[in-house]
């Protein structure tokens, strides 16, 4: 069933027998991190549960500093909520999978730039416009980019009030690959930043956990219904995964 669900063919016998040896023994160690009581979030059997060595390699999404960007100069304000979810507003598209944008920032992009666009004019872009993206071609001019302040959680919660924000993390650890529901916590989570994805708000639980909403780029099936919570009342002042050490959103004057 999990082969079927996830489209595995392997080559041959040996292949299956390393690769489902590799599928029992996660599933054996979800199994005894699920039992444990103390556990703020779940883990669960996914896209990436099969694989021996780094599983999620050929999903990382690139992170790479932007040339053009500027510093946000917006002053602190007051007056925003406990809580805010973009993707309940009709300002975030379908989660989708990276698929031929493996790996490319490009790809990154393309929620926050959808954002932009939807809070001017109810129109989004896919990767129909662009389906190689190739970066010759294109559907918007992005003439800069806003970087929020690093290591400065505050300021990414007010500017994610205005729209989604790209964010690198660290997605490096099982946990987070593995994740699949609550408020995820690991502090093994470091900040060796290996991927791009898109916080879309933030919240509270009813316990009084704060934690960040944020919408990944590896399917419909990872995560707790294709999104993460992810812990926000941390010490560190890079935030859990690294989080708030490079973040942006793009700017646009013209769109096609």
């Amino acid at each position: 069933m999990w082969m079927v669900e996830h489209g595995r063919v392997y080559k041959d016998d040996e292949e299956r027998a390393v690769q489902f040896a590799a599928f029992r023994k996660k599933w054996l160690e979800i199994e005894a991190f699920n039992s444990r009581p103390d556990r703020g979030y779940k883990l669960g059997i996914n896209q990436f549960s099969d694989c021996e060595l780094n599983p999620s390699s050929c999903y990382m999404m690139e992170t790479r500093s932007n040339k053009n960007s500027r510093y946000s100069n917006v002053p602190p304000r007051n007056d925003i909520s406990d809580s805010w979810d973009w993707s309940g507003q009709g300002a975030v598209t379908p989660v989708k999978n990276q698929l031929n944008c493996v790996a490319k920032p490009e790809a990154g992009q393309t929620g926050p730039t959808n954002s932009s666009l939807i809070t001017r004019e109810p129109r989004t872009i896919t990767r129909r416009h662009n389906p190689t993206c190739n970066r010759t071609k294109w559907s918007v001019q992005i003439t800069s980019y806003v970087t929020v302040k690093p290591n400065d959680k505050e300021a990414l919660r007010q500017a994610v009030v205005d729209q989604p924000i790209t964010v690198a993390v660290d997605a490096s650890s099982c946990g987070f690959k593995d994740y699949c529901g609550g408020v995820y916590s690991e502090e093994d989570c470091k900040t060796k930043l290996s991927h791009a994805i898109t916080v879309v708000g933030y919240g509270v639980t009813d316990e009084g956990t704060k934690f960040w909403i944020l919408k990944n780029s590896w399917g419909t099936k990872w995560g707790d219904d294709k999104y993460m919570r992810l812990k926000r009342d941390m010490p560190q002042k890079e935030g859990l995964c690294g989080i708030a050490m490079d973040t942006s959103y793009p700017v646009i004057d013209n769109y096609y």
